[in-house]
This record gives C-alpha cells, structure tokens and sequence, in this order.
C-alpha cells in the first residue's frame, strides 16, 4: 500500500510540474518543488475542511492559487536572470576573443 501511495503521489507530483511546463512554454527549474508545493497544500486544505466543515475554502484556494504564482514567478525570473548571465558571458568571450 505504501509503495502504491507513493507512486500515485510521484506522478501527481510530475504532472503537475508537466503541466505548469507546458503552460508555461518553458522548463522551469526546480517544476517538481511546485507539485510537492500544491500537494502539500491541497492535502492542508482538505485536513482544515475534515477538522472544520463549514471554514472557508474559498480562502484557502485563493491563497494557494496566490502561492503557486509566487513560486511560478520566482522561477521565470531565475531562468532569467541564467539567460542574462549566460549572454553577458558570451558576450564577454566574444570581445576577448576579438581584442586578443
């Protein structure tokens, strides 16, 4: 049972990182942080609704949904800040290359 349990919640883990891929059109670092992120959440989210049946869900999703925009944001901005860095080095070899 355990292993099963583990399986499943590996390839939740996996498509949810998949899917903010595709939806993002890129390959963000660290995609799988993302998946245990939302795992971890929806899993605190239905524990508050079985301890308290009638709290605010609506609350709690809207501020997952927030989270998840966070660390999506905080992903796109280090692929950008690689590709800054990535292009400033080329360019660096380039004019050394050409004054040498």
């Amino acid at each position: 049972m355990r292993h099963a349990v583990l399986e499943l919640t590996d390839r939740t883990i996996a498509a949810i990182g998949k899917g903010f891929n595709e939806a993002m059109g890129l390959d963000l670092p660290d995609v799988d942080l993302i998946g245990h992120t939302a795992v971890a959440l929806l899993h605190a989210a239905l524990r508050r609704q079985l301890m308290e049946p009638d709290c605010d869900m609506d609350r709690l999703f809207i501020d997952m949904r927030r989270t998840l925009n966070l660390l999506t944001v905080d992903r796109v901005k280090r692929i950008s800040r690689a590709q800054k860095k990535a292009r400033e080095e080329a360019n660096k070899k380039a004019t050394d290359k050409a004054e040498a």
